[in-house]
Formats: structure tokens, C-alpha cells, sequence
């Protein structure tokens, strides 16, 4: 399964090569996602490309790659996203910080009710 993996992403590189697509470079960092090469997908999105971040950071999340996710959405400033993938990593002091810069009722909710499942009483009461 991982050659398999590592074949298409040669050669969607190829094809790359020739013409810059925005399918072409946003399967690019899905198929890095799908690899576990986070270091790839963060000097990519640093170069020149036409790839549609918002909906590869769409696709990795809902696919449950939110590692992959979270560095597409810190780049794009999404911090409403951004918040609810670092809530789904665990890292809640993280998903506070974009909640508050996300400014945005639904996501703050969400990020609250979730510090108070996990027992992160401290962050949760941030909100009142």
C-alpha cells in the first residue's frame, strides 16, 4: 500500500514538472498527508503553487489526517478550523489561542465544551 502510495505521488511530480494545476498540487499534498510527510507538505505550501488549501485542509480533516490539517489551516489563517483540529489533537491550550482569534461564538462554544469533556476546567473557564 505505501509503494502504491509513493508511485502516484512520482508521478503526479511529473506531471507537475509540465503544468502547474490546481488538482495536480493539492492531490500533491493530500497524497504527502496520506505518507505521514508533514515536513513536505509545510515546504510546499511555502513555494509557488496553485493548490486549493481550504479544500485539502477540508479533505485531511474530515479523513481524521489532523496534523496534515492543521499545518494547511495555520498557514491560511483559518483559525476557525484550526481550533476545532487542534481540539481533535488534544492540544487545547493551542485550540484556546485560535478560538480567540477566530472570534467567532460557534467555534468558541466548541472549543469550551470540549476543554470541560477533557477536564481542562482552567482553559474552558477562559470564556466566561
Amino acid at each position: 500500500m505505501q509503494s502504491n502510495r509513493l508511485s502516484k505521488l512520482l508521478r503526479m511530480l511529473m506531471v507537475r514538472q509540465k503544468a502547474k494545476e490546481p488538482l495536480v498540487d493539492s492531490e500533491l499534498i493530500y497524497a504527502y498527508a496520506n505518507i505521514d510527510r508533514l515536513g513536505e507538505i509545510e515546504e510546499f505550501i511555502l513555494m509557488p503553487n496553485v493548490a486549493n488549501l481550504q479544500n485539502v485542509g477540508d479533505r485531511l480533516f474530515d479523513e481524521a489526517l489532523y496534523e496534515a490539517a492543521k499545518i494547511i489551516f495555520a498557514f491560511i489563517s483559518n483559525w476557525a478550523k484550526l481550533a476545532v483540529t487542534l481540539v481533535r489533537l488534544k492540544q487545547f491550550q493551542g485550540a484556546v489561542d485560535a478560538a480567540w482569534k477566530a472570534n467567532s461564538a460557534k467555534t468558541w462554544k466548541e472549543v469550551c465544551f470540549e476543554c470541560v469533556d477533557a477536564e481542562e476546567f482552567r482553559l474552558a473557564q477562559m470564556w466566561s
